[in-house]
């Protein structure tokens, strides 16, 4: 590929070689990377003082148990709907604390002998504190924020120089939503550091194809399928936008031999990811099973080995899980959005997420951006410029077709990218206002902005909305874009200074309630259930969610008996016996 000349684009500085590298001489030189390593230790400090106060959320703990299953027991059974990667490394620090799967697992041989959100939360309450156990397993999400972050300076530094580096990764690592999935066991933050892997090492296979860099290539894209199914899907489109640049700008692909090296390496290594186990595929499911065995039926002399090969398939969970993944995409979860809950998916919904859960500063400069990158691509012949722009379209375009609305983690992937469009923008800047100190006290201002906004949101991540949405929270978003179950350990202190001796709780999360210190408690949901219209008296703690999904049920707790709230997200009422439409139901 062609370096794009400095004549045509002031903006980007020429690729450092070995030959013309500056070597570091004064301290002015090795800035950026000091600031890019405060702030990253300032988010790590952010995360980390995060894991005491912030209770399990919902998928935390079938993330761990199923995790569990691979290190301990060498199967990966539990639950398909994710890949292994992130959930070995949340399982990790309770393994080695000395957690093991439950006797009930032994005999476990099919998905659905076993509840993967019992099976952790038994691991979780096992230990004599389980705090410590939630604290082991979101230390194994900790390295994957710390190398998206390096990849985001490196990445970025490589395309524009040492200090829009510096800026990119300081606008990824203060942003909130990145340091709520960084400090969660869960799947998302992994999932971002392998995907810039994966293009990081992919456009350096395209851009100087040899052996090594194709086998890396096929290995870095292998661990990102291993972090999240999306990953397919999302890293078809990029490599095909890559390989058509590449194409016309070169008139070559690679040869043949450098996809054979890539094409093993991949597939060895998600095998790998799958304990090399082997095993029968679209067994578990009747109707696929009749299906599989008649288009056997109509291969001929080929069906005998075809037979042989579907019932000893390597990384054969894979593939089931893969299944998995089809059928939810062909019937979506529900999703809320503007105060309403809707079954489907809504076109708009990531980019309206996307508006109010990145910061303002982030946003003034990453939309900009956004235009600069397609401009540097189009006028400037810039062909880096394509990778981020890429990481930001396709992901945003396939979760939008998936009809799956879970929140913004299902394209946390685009902020590193958004960063080094941003730090595209401040150049910009610099070259519009001529003068260097003007451009370094803007970024300053808006990296302080920023950062207030992370120092006064902390431990909240979850819940963060920009200025503009902020006061309207419930009406924008909830589930896992607010209230994901984790102010259950908050509901238990408010609710012994407030000397409550039984509560009614309709609660968002998969903690179990008898573990969490709470007093004497009885299910409001259940009673719901049961019985509609049923009102009880005393004291009530609904979570955010609930209260939002199904204001029918619970739209009788009107703020006259609301006393506060839980954390962020769990409303607490009280409700005087002589308001009661029914006696209070013990």
């Amino acid at each position: 590929m062609a370096e794009p000349a400095t004549t045509e684009s002031p903006l980007i500085q020429p690729r450092a070689t070995p030959l013309n590298r500056p070597q570091p001489r004064r301290l002015f030189d090795r800035l950026p990377a000091i600031l890019s390593s405060t702030v990253v230790l300032i988010a790590v400090l952010l995360i980390v003082g995060s894991y005491s106060r912030v209770s399990q959320t919902w998928d935390e703990p079938a993330h761990i148990g199923t995790g569990m299953e691979w290190l301990a027991r060498g199967t990966y059974t539990l639950d398909l709907i994710d890949p292994p990667l992130p959930r070995i490394s949340t399982a990790l620090g309770p393994y080695l604390l000395g957690s093991r799967p439950s006797p009930s697992m032994a005999a476990h041989r099919v998905p659905g002998d076993v509840n993967p959100w019992a099976e952790g939360n038994r691991i979780i309450n096992a230990r004599p504190n389980p705090q410590r156990v939630l604290l082991a397993a979101r230390l194994g999400i900790l390295p994957y924020f710390l190398i998206a972050a390096f990849l985001t300076w490196h990445m970025t530094r490589r395309w524009l120089g040492p200090w829009p580096a510096a800026i990119a990764t300081a606008l990824f690592a203060t942003c909130p939503p990145v340091l709520a999935h960084a400090g969660l066991a869960t799947t998302d933050m992994a999932f971002v550091a392998m995907f810039l892997l994966a293009l990081d090492r992919l456009w350096r296979a395209l851009e100087k194809p040899s052996a090594l860099h194709a086998f890396f290539a096929g290995a870095a894209i292998a661990l990102a399928c291993l972090s999240k199914l999306s990953a397919i899907p999302y890293l078809a489109l990029c490599a095909t936008a890559f390989l058509v640049y590449f194409f016309l700008s070169t008139r070559t692909i690679p040869r043949i031999r450098y996809w054979a090296i890539a094409s093993v390496s991949l597939l060895f290594t998600v095998w790998a990811g799958y304990h090399f186990d082997i095993g029968a595929i679209a067994t578990r499911d009747p109707q696929t099973q009749v299906h599989l065995q008649h288009v056997l039926s109509r291969l001929g002399p080929l069906r005998l080995p075809a037979s042989i090969l579907t019932n000893h398939f390597p990384a054969y969970a894979f593939v089931e899980s893969l299944r998995t993944a089809s059928y939810m995409r062909a019937h979506p979860p529900q999703g809320y959005l503007f105060g309403h809950l809707y079954n489907g998916g809504l076109w708009y919904f990531f980019l309206v997420i996307l508006l109010v859960k990145t910061p303002l500063p982030f946003l003034l400069l990453g939309i900009p951006g956004i235009v600069l990158g397609i401009r540097q691509l189009w006028k400037a012949h810039d062909g880096y410029a394509l990778v981020p722009l890429a990481g930001i379209v396709f992901p945003v375009l396939v979760a939008t077709l998936s009809h799956v609305n879970l929140g913004v983690r299902h394209v946390l992937v685009v902020y590193p990218f958004l960063a080094m469009l941003a730090a595209l923008s401040l150049l910009k800047l610099q070259s519009i206002l001529k003068r260097r100190w003007a451009a370094y006290s803007i970024a300053a201002l808006l990296l302080g902005w920023q950062l207030a906004s992370c120092l006064y949101i902390s431990p909240d991540f979850l819940t963060y909305l920009n200025e503009p949405a902020s006061p309207y929270t419930g009406y924008l978003c909830t589930d896992s874009d607010l209230d994901w179950g984790q102010d259950i350990g908050r509901l238990s202190v408010r609710l012994k200074q407030l000397n409550v001796q039984h509560v009614w709780i309709a609660y968002s999360g998969s903690a179990d309630l008898n573990r969490e210190g709470l007093p004497a408690w009885d299910n409001l949901q259940k009673l719901e259930e049961a019985h509609p219209g049923q009102h009880v008296t005393g004291w009530v703690a609904v979570s955010e969610t609930w209260a939002r999904w199904y204001p029918e049920q619970y739209g009788w707790l009107t703020p006259q008996y609301r006393v506060g709230t839980a954390g962020r997200t769990i409303r607490i009422y009280y409700i005087p016996p002589s308001n009661a439409e029914t006696p209070h139901a013990q």
